[in-house]
């Protein structure tokens, strides 16, 4: 038998078992509940065709140093070689609208698909990062609400389907199929119905949930497609924390206070708390009787207490805010390693919890005394006016007020670096990238317009002229959106041009 023989003939058997389903009073009904079962017959393309595919994707300054001795480590200039493929494909946008025309390239530079005017993302297991599909939305326009379907291709880009929704999201075994009336969600293996209601849905890694606004409910599923928790929507109030990849929610208990809960309904931390803010190292930052503790998620007892907020755990220690604004950092028994300063900061470049500096802002004498996460001293910088913002441990960049950066400053030689190429605004790291450290930095150009660059921490250009969209900056896998000869390319941070569009930027 063919598979589009066995996808009808599954669709057939699962669809009519649906219907019959409707017949029963097992789910609260909102007013459109009537054309659930055809609804859910669209919904279950999906369901269906990741069964038959075995659940595999479809388709494939002035430095002052002090007295003693320098233990600063030589530090080269970061590796920004192009990181090792995975994504099937990248999506590119020909324009800068939200609903502008796009196109999905494959690794070779193959268009699999395009939309004049919509959306295409693509369609992840977000419990794995495992892309499954391609969908798009097109012929939308902003400010007018669209029924405008998804359109579900494989990853050659072969049309797959088409879903009668705005939006359909994956985590593990739950499906959340989106419209404007509400959303339901199915089963990934089998394609039958979890739940549905008239609110919104968040899907995260781990996840799925769901507020119901007609019940006033919100139900929490784990991504093997069991309902954990079920609480009154107005207990939850948003608080939503991550930490080595789990996600956890601050919810309210019969009492009113917070507690947090994990994505399998387990309370971690009981209820008793007015506010839970922070969350890493097996410890929570919470409020309670007016001050802040630190709480072992072991043992549930305060490690220490502090009288202002603590608004930052990290594994070398927490930042908290004194009064009147002032900030400090204290390691993980409550003992101050900094002094009070204006702005305290931890400076971690590899984003792996491990800070390589501890960067004590001092705007009186405008200072910047960077120390190690014990509180040694290490280096003072001193500056003249304007801001002195660290960007890794080895530089930093000086903007004067109301000014383009100056320069650069290199922590480890203290030499400023001038040179760079256009009078850039700021620069801002890229979040996601971690093979080297790489900044966007925007400029205006002779012909009046904005223009952004891809640097590397010493201020060198990598990439000119990239785009910096609506659906984000890093594609993926090093690569990057750019302008080339007035067309859109896609390249990589080496220079390599994976693809360049016919379409003019």
């Amino acid at each position: 038998m063919k598979p589009e023989e066995q996808l009808l003939l599954a669709l057939g058997d699962v669809g009519d078992d649906l219907i019959e389903e409707s017949m029963h009073l097992r789910f609260p009904r909102a007013r459109w509940f009537r054309a659930l079962p055809m609804v859910a017959c669209c919904a279950l393309i999906l369901g269906a065709a990741m069964l038959l595919q075995n659940l595999e994707p479809l388709r494939e300054s002035q430095i002052t140093l002090p007295e003693g001795e320098d233990t600063v480590q030589e530090v080269l200039p970061p590796d920004t070689e192009a990181e090792t493929t995975s994504r099937p494909f990248y999506v590119l946008n020909l324009d800068d609208d939200l609903y502008g025309a796009k196109q999905a390239v494959d690794q070779d530079g193959t268009v699999l698909v395009e939309v004049e005017q919509g959306k295409l993302y693509p369609l992840e297991d977000q419990s794995t990062g495992e892309v499954l599909a391609i969908a798009a939305r097109d012929h939308l326009e902003l400010g007018t609400p669209s029924d405008s379907p998804i359109v579900l291709y494989d990853l050659q880009g072969q049309l797959f389907t088409t879903l009668g929704a705005q939006y359909i999201a994956c985590t593990g075994e739950v499906v959340a199929v989106i419209r404007s009336t509400g959303y339901e969600l199915y089963r990934r293996s089998d394609g039958s119905l979890l739940t549905q209601g008239t609110g919104t849905v968040d899907l995260r890694g781990n996840f799925a949930l769901c507020t119901d606004v007609d019940l006033g409910l919100c139900s929490l599923y784990n991504a093997d497609g069991q309902l954990a928790a079920q609480f009154p929507s107005d207990r939850y109030d948003g608080g939503l924390l991550e930490w080595d990849g789990q996600f956890y929610f601050a919810v309210a208990g019969e009492s009113g206070q917070l507690g947090l809960m994990d994505s399998h309904g387990t309370w971690v931390l009981e209820p008793a708390y007015e506010a839970i803010t922070a969350l890493a190292l097996n410890r929570a930052v919470v409020s309670r009787d007016g001050e802040f503790q630190v709480i072992s998620l072991e043992t549930g007892e305060a490690v220490f207490t502090w009288p202002y907020h603590i608004y930052q755990i990290h594994a070398e220690g927490y930042v908290v805010e004194m009064a009147d604004g002032w900030e400090q950092a204290v390691d993980l028994e409550g003992q101050p390693v900094s002094a009070l300063a204006y702005r305290v900061e931890l400076v971690d470049d590899n984003r792996d919890g491990q800070a390589e500096l501890l960067a004590e802002v001092q705007m009186e004498g405008y200072q910047v005394i960077y120390r190690r996460t014990d509180g040694t001293p290490v280096r003072t910088a001193s500056f003249e006016g304007g801001e002195l913002t660290t960007l890794s441990s080895r530089v930093a960049q000086y903007r004067p007020n109301d000014g383009n950066i100056e320069y650069l400053l290199n922590l480890e030689t203290g030499e400023k670096i001038i040179q760079l190429a256009h009078p850039y605004f700021w620069l801002e790291r890229v979040e996601d990238y971690d093979a080297a450290l790489l900044y966007t930095a925007s400029y205006r150009g002779a012909d009046g317009e904005q223009h952004t660059d891809l640097l590397n921490e010493f201020g060198e250009v990598v990439l000119a002229d990239i785009c910096t969209s609506v659906t984000g900056i890093h594609l993926g896998d090093g690569v990057f959106a750019a302008e080339r000869d007035g067309k859109r390319v896609l390249a990589r941070v080496d220079g390599t041009v994976l693809y360049e569009s016919d379409a003019p930027a």
